[in-house]
């Protein structure tokens, strides 16, 4: 991995906040982290019962003797966590299929975005205000490098 991937001081992000460690009464490295906090058990598609994210990570932090925290994807916990350490967020991709909650949001941190059109939107739902970096109709065409 390129050394200078990471950050050796603050930097700062849109909205005026600025990436940092955690101090320790916020996050620790023995944290475990879940995106969401349910703890239902769930059905898939199939009806096969499955636990939530909340469950397992509660069965870990019970196991492990760790406490855990949770949030969502996007939110400011989500998004110091996700970048710490990072220096140029530019460096950085995205590649998602949902244009919504992944690749909008992730474009105004300055991500690189790879819209995939394998998933629940298509290419006619881009909004004409917003225009991925990349748009790919299989993971094999980033894996073979045909973009980036």
């Amino acid at each position: 991995f390129d050394e200078d991937l990471f950050a050796d001081e603050l930097i700062p992000i849109p909205g005026g906040e600025t990436l940092a460690e955690p101090e320790e009464s916020e996050f620790s490295d023995e944290d475990l982290f879940a995106p969401v906090a349910t703890t239902d058990n769930l059905e898939d598609d199939d009806g096969l019962v499955f636990p939530g994210v909340g469950s397992v990570a509660q069965m870990l932090a019970y196991s492990t003797k760790t406490d855990w925290i949770h949030f969502g994807k996007n939110s400011d916990e989500y998004n110091k966590e996700l970048f710490r350490g990072f220096k140029n967020l530019s460096n950085l991709s995205v590649i998602s299929d949902d244009i919504f909650t992944d690749l909008i949001p992730f474009s105004k941190f300055g991500l690189k975005t790879i819209f995939i059109t394998t998933g629940k939107y298509k290419e006619e739902d881009i909004l004409s205000d917003f225009k991925p970096d990349y748009i790919v109709n299989s993971l094999k065409e980033v894996i073979l490098g045909e973009v980036l």
